[in-house]
Formats: structure tokens, sequence, C-alpha cells
């Protein structure tokens, strides 16, 4: 092979992946990274994959999960990310585990607000103003003029229809 330094031999080579990763074997062989990953999966070799893990002692982290009944309580109050930030597990596992034993933490946005009636509005409209309706329901004030917009409540009309009947 005119693109490597030593002569290729696959049987050596073969024997060389079991215990190299295959930067390894690239600069055993005096050739590109790249060139020695196309070559090995042209032949079907897989050369050894050595990983870092975070606790850096070069095995695999192993985590404990907590007891079901302790999982179920925290997921009534908090919500994925908040549950493996208190028990100190990756994120991905503790859901995984979770689906697993089907089990819904809370959702971390809000539940989306339900729309009081149109009398409903029109009633508080007539006598508070758009401030303080929006405070009974725990809303800010964009949110109930979408409201009042959405009904096509007008003050104006409202106050109109006051005199009218007074």
């Amino acid at each position: 092979m005119g693109r490597i330094g030593k002569q290729l031999d696959l049987c050596e080579l073969q024997r060389l992946a079991e215990t190299n990763t295959t930067r390894q074997l690239a600069e055993h062989y005096k050739v590109s990274l790249r060139w020695m990953q196309f070559y090995l999966n042209k032949n079907g070799i897989r050369a050894m994959i050595k990983r870092e893990y975070p606790n850096g002692t070069g095995r695999p982290v192993e985590y404990h999960m907590p007891d079901l009944e302790l999982l179920q309580q925290l997921a009534k109050d908090h919500s994925i990310v908040e549950i493996s930030e208190k028990l100190k597990l990756p994120y991905q596992l503790l859901y995984r585990y979770m689906k697993l034993h089907k089990i819904s933490a809370v959702k971390k946005r809000r539940s989306r607000l339900v729309m009081p009636s149109k009398a409903e509005l029109i009633k508080l409209y007539k006598d508070h103003t758009l401030e303080e309706v929006a405070d009974l329901y725990a809303v800010g004030s964009t949110t109930m003029r979408k409201w009042i917009h959405i009904y096509d409540i007008s003050k104006a009309k409202l106050l109109e229809e006051v005199k009218k009947a007074g």
C-alpha cells in the first residue's frame, strides 16, 4: 500500500485492534487517523474504544437509583431537572428510569390558563379596572387585554349599557 509507512498485514492489524484504539493504530502504521478509520471500516475490523469517564478513573461511573417511593414523592412537586440536581444524577439517566417506572414529574411550564366566560368578564369589568380583574384571575394585564379583545368587550360600551339601563 502506497499511503502507509509500514506494510499492512491484515492478521496483525486485527490482533492489534483488540488492544489499541484507532488513533494508536494510525500512529503505529504512520498514517492519518481518517485513513485508518476508513481502512478498518472497509475490512470490518473494530478497534478498541477508549472512553473518558467523568470520574477520571477510566471505568464507568456507577449510579445508585433512589427508592421509587422517594422518586414519586419528589415528582409531585419538582421537574425532572430539579430532581436530577437534588439527587446528583444525570438528567437523561433519571428521565429513562422514571419513564421505565411510569413516573411523571411536574412540567416545567405552567399549565395553560382557562379563559373565563364572557358574562363573567363583563360582570367584573363593569365595576373594576383591567388591572384589578387581571389580579383576580392571577394573570398579567396583557393577558387580560387579550381576553377582553377576544370577547370584543369595551369599557365604553359597558358604560353606555349601564346608562341606558339606569
